[in-house]
């Protein structure tokens, strides 16, 4: 009776906490978790910050929270980190002049099956600020060129 008992009362706090993480997520967050639920196709649904343990957290669809560190994959935590950029920028220019973004190198690890559902985000993100995709790969400079129907300047080696 006493392990159910602290069972039940375990399930209502971890539910309150949730609850209240959800009411009180800082916007930047809230917009980078919205950015990453496109990017991965529901498969990563929210970005948290532990401040007291200084570390970013994601959770995937139906599990726990986890660090954004190994053993996520370069790539995911690469489209992390732009989710982050592009909720950080909406969060400072709401009601203002846009920032530009500037991606150096930003989808060389993203793979195949992921780069569309980033350059949709790209596009979106393009409809209300300038953005500039840097790239030293040709094949990544060919596909954003096609996907994000942008003209493409050749700098020259």
């Amino acid at each position: 009776r006493e392990h159910d008992r602290l069972a039940l009362l375990e399930s209502i706090v971890t539910r309150a906490e949730a609850a209240w993480r959800d009411a009180h997520q800082p916007d930047v967050l809230r917009r980078a978790s919205e950015y990453l639920r496109r990017v991965t196709d529901g498969r990563y649904t929210r970005l948290d910050y532990d401040a007291e343990a200084r570390v970013l957290g994601v959770t995937p669809a139906g599990g726990e929270p986890r660090p954004v560190q190994p053993p996520l994959s370069s790539g995911t935590r690469d489209q992390i980190f732009l989710c982050l950029r592009l909720g950080l920028l909406d969060h400072l220019d709401e009601d203002r002049e846009r920032l530009p973004l500037i991606l150096d190198d930003a989808l060389l690890r993203t793979d195949g099956l992921r780069r569309p559902e980033v350059y949709g985000l790209l596009s979106h993100a393009a409809s209300r600020r300038q953005i500039l995709v840097l790239t030293c790969q040709e094949s990544i400079a060919r596909e954003a060129e096609e996907a994000l129907k942008v003209r493409r300047i050749d700098l020259g080696a």
